[in-house]
């Protein structure tokens, strides 16, 4: 409603006809009286579309200001009416771990200038995996054995490391960038949301490579005691028809009624031997 009023004031600021039947509604909606509007709006007729003039300047600018018209081409238009969380971002960030680099970089792409990275091309030859959480990524020494040891994935070239950070791997701009790799693997948590993006990512890059699950799962089960609810267990059943590289871990997870989160993979021994 409040956005209704917004566009009607900014029309009449703009000397545009209205229908002022529409905006006195709105405004009673909003808890005012016709007269209080009258006070500052009068219409040169009272049906169908018709001229307003405005008489109290100063009310009529702090009515504007009260009913800001949203403009969400950017976070900095979005800001002037409180609604930066309903504009797009016109500008990405993904943190990477190159072989070789003790600590990760970023790749920045703003606006429309494209992505801005500190290495060399020659990087994109290389694999990619996008990890899921942040401790993984962090951790990129441990990760990179994990897949290595524990997932049916052998490699000879070094792997780089991408923080997915769930959902945000699959924008557009993300995308762009990652199919620049020579091929891009994702390591999911094992829950309806982790194995979910991972399948939609395997339809959105064309560069996709494999599903990198553990090859004892078994074990991981047993570590686990993040309990599946009903629901979750009908909506992974769902995906695992329509995705049948992941059927196998779906019907573990489901029967043991439990999923993993994919920090669980860098417990040491001494973590869990008390168990």
């Amino acid at each position: 409603m409040s956005q209704k009023i917004a566009s009607m004031l900014n029309q009449v600021a703009n000397g545009e006809p209205i229908r002022w039947i529409t905006l006195v509604r709105a405004f009673v909606k909003e808890g005012f009286q016709p007269p209080d509007i009258e006070k500052i709006l009068v219409p040169v007729m009272r049906r169908g579309l018709t001229q307003v003039t405005i008489v109290e300047q100063l009310e009529f600018d702090a009515l504007r200001r009260h009913y800001p018209l949203k403009n969400l081409s950017s976070k900095a238009t979005a800001a002037l009416s409180g609604n930066t969380h309903d504009a797009r971002n016109r500008s990405s960030l993904l943190n990477v771990s190159l072989p070789g680099n003790e600590f990760p970089v970023c790749a920045i792409a703003l606006s429309r200038e494209g992505w801005t990275y500190p290495f060399e091309d020659g990087e994109f030859a290389h694999d990619a995996v996008i990890i899921e959480n942040l401790e993984n990524f962090l951790f990129s020494k441990k990760t990179r054995h994990f897949i290595a040891q524990a997932c049916s994935f052998h490699f000879s070239d070094p792997l780089v490391l991408i923080w997915g950070g769930g959902r945000a791997a699959e924008k557009e701009e993300h995308l762009e960038f990652l199919q620049r790799f020579h091929r891009v693997h994702v390591l999911p948590d094992l829950d309806f949301e982790g194995l979910a993006i991972a399948s939609r990512l395997s339809k959105k890059l064309n560069n996709f490579g494999e599903f990198l699950l553990p090859v004892y799962i078994d074990f991981y089960i047993s570590m686990s005691s993040r309990h599946m609810s009903p629901e979750e267990a009908e909506k992974l059943q769902k995906l695992a028809l329509r995705e049948p590289d992941l059927s196998n871990i779906i019907s573990k997870l489901v029967n043991a009624e439990v999923t993993i989160e994919q920090e669980l993979y860098l417990l040491e021994p001494c973590d869990y031997d008390h168990i």
